[in-house]
């Protein structure tokens, strides 16, 4: 009997020493978990302190890239014009071009003029205007106008005679006029390209603003 008791106390002894190690290698687990998880939370941390200025920063970047690019297809969108020629050329029609496009350069997109063209009464270096016309004499139409060759200088013509030919005349000539400012100018290119040369003086009345008090002022510093 004694024997019995002294074995089952050493067998509980065992256990209880079991369950106590157990235990303390149950909390040593638990423990070693928090911290692990502890440390993995501030490195996260760190890294993402670290990456967040470079984020900030492409995504501010990919802002300004788009931003751009929209304002650069505005801008390109607002400075198209669309301008008509036709008449001595190869191929007449409508043309979407860039502002600041000259006629010269309308002329060559639009395959050149014809054999017949009679270029010397239009300023090629003129700058198109949207929705402008542009019109390509022949040289028939300039002969029945009695336009010659040695007439085709106007700036040479005004420095000689004073006297500016409202055919020929560019728009810098014709602002020479007193009261033809720069929109009038214009307008009497506008019509010339539109209905043709001018066949006599008075027909210059027919371009809106010019009333019979500006033609009587201007009328001696004219000719067809």
């Amino acid at each position: 009997s004694f024997r019995y008791e002294k074995s089952r106390q050493f067998h509980i002894s065992v256990f209880m020493a079991i369950i106590i190690v157990i235990i303390i290698l149950s909390l040593l687990t638990i423990r070693q978990n928090n911290e692990m998880k502890v440390k993995e939370n501030v490195l996260k941390a760190v890294l993402n302190s670290s990456k967040s200025p470079e984020t900030a920063k492409n995504t501010d970047d990919t802002f300004t890239d788009s931003s751009f690019e929209e304002k650069q297809t505005q801008e390109t969108t607002a400075k198209k014009i669309k301008v008509y020629i036709c008449g001595e050329i190869n191929n007449a029609g409508v043309y979407e071009l860039s502002e600041n496009t000259r006629i010269v350069d309308l002329i060559e997109i639009a395959g050149g003029v014809k054999e017949d063209a009679y270029l010397d009464s239009i300023n090629l270096a003129e700058i198109l205007i949207d929705s402008q016309k542009v019109y390509i004499p022949s040289k028939k139409e300039a002969s029945a106008l009695n336009i010659n060759n040695e007439f085709a200088n106007s700036e040479s013509r005004v420095s000689q005679a004073r006297i500016i030919n409202i055919n020929l005349a560019g728009k810098n000539e014709l602002e020479l006029l007193p009261g033809i400012g720069p929109e009038l100018a214009q307008r009497i290119i506008d019509y010339r390209n539109s209905k043709g040369f001018f066949k006599r003086k008075e027909d210059l009345k027919n371009v809106t603003g010019i009333g019979d008090k500006k033609f009587n002022a201007i009328k001696d510093l004219i000719t067809v």
